[in-house]
């Protein structure tokens, strides 16, 4: 396979990763193998947050991030129901730690 080949499915992979899909780290980054995760958050400097079950929030490139095609729906399903009941928490807590206007 040539070297535009290779770029070109790359490419094609990164625009696949999106919030709620399901992934897993290359195992060319030697971490966290074969745990599946669910992306939460993408950032403009090619930068995603993942939930894994015990480590949420796991900030990486996201060229570090291989699209897992047919994930456990189960357990991406507790991920992403987990995931949004600790941000609705982080939120409320967040908000009542602010003062009212005067």
């Amino acid at each position: 396979m040539e070297y535009d080949e290779v770029k070109l499915l790359i490419a094609q992979e990164l625009d696949r990763i999106r919030p709620g899909v399901a992934v897993r780290l290359r195992p060319s980054t030697g971490r966290r193998k074969n745990e599946i995760g669910v992306v939460f958050s993408l950032h403009g400097n090619g930068m995603a947050v993942v939930d894994f079950l015990g480590n949420w929030g796991y900030e990486c490139p996201t060229f570090d991030l291989e699209v897992v095609e047919d994930p456990c729906a189960m357990e991406v399903e507790i991920i992403s129901t987990l995931s949004e009941c600790l941000t609705w928490e982080e939120l409320f807590n967040a908000s009542n730690h602010l003062t009212p206007p005067e």
